[in-house]
């Protein structure tokens, strides 16, 4: 009987500790600016962040954005209008999402524009290795609407990425970004006056296999030390 409690008892506490989600971010949570396609409008605009995957928390379950930026003046919000929300792999860890290869989206509609608050989507839970991408493909309307919002107090990090088609809406293709754009997908950091980072984050937990085979691995050790 203590063998078997104690066993349950380090399982439980592994547990415990792999089941720690981790939030991907680089965002202090307010924005600063915010991005748009066009001129001309309507136009469609991709904005993508950069993460290297932790282990022991490389499902990623959901994806928080925040769209358009308070400031006084802003353009009228988005709200309601159809949002795709994706994750790509990174096939060469390179931080660069020309060759990035969709792994799952989702439509959404935005919300909580303009006012610095992160909208949660569950997306089916998909499992990233390295270097992965999220992302929103949206439109940006002709009245102006900001679509992205980018916080600028963190200017160091080359991990944001933004592409457009002033030909309309609907004509980048989330499978090749880079080939149906009329500009990028290029670091938000190389145009003048835009460095920052963009509000997107994504939510990782541990993936059910690895769990499963550490809360046994776990078991099976404290059952051994117990009968030694």
């Amino acid at each position: 009987m203590k063998t078997l409690l104690a066993a349950l008892l380090g399982a439980a506490m592994t547990a415990s500790q792999l089941q720690a989600a981790v939030l991907y971010s680089y965002d202090d949570g307010t924005a600063e600016a915010g991005v748009r396609g066009g001129p001309p409008r309507p136009a469609d605009l991709w904005i993508a962040n950069g993460f290297t995957a932790v282990p022991g928390a490389s499902l990623i379950k959901s994806i928080d954005i925040a769209y358009g930026t308070p400031f006084a003046g802003a353009n009228p919000p988005i709200n309601g209008l159809p949002v795709q929300i994706l994750l790509y792999d990174d096939p060469t860890d390179d931080m660069d999402p020309t060759d990035a290869v969709l792994l799952t989206s989702v439509m959404t509609v935005a919300a909580g524009a303009n006012t610095n608050t992160f909208i949660n989507v569950p997306i089916t839970p998909t499992a990233v290795v390295g270097d992965f991408f999220v992302a929103a493909l949206m439109a940006s309307p002709a009245n102006g609407g900001l679509g992205g919002a980018l916080d600028k107090s963190v200017t160091s990090l080359n991990v944001s990425w933004v592409a457009e088609n002033t030909g309309g809406t609907g004509l980048i293709n989330p499978l090749n970004v880079a080939g149906t754009s009329t500009f990028g997908p290029v670091p938000i950091n190389t145009i003048p006056n835009a460095p920052g980072v963009f509000m997107i984050r994504a939510n990782g937990v541990p993936e059910p296999t690895a769990l499963a085979g550490a809360l046994l691995a776990c078991g099976l050790a404290s059952a051994i030390r117990r009968r030694v």
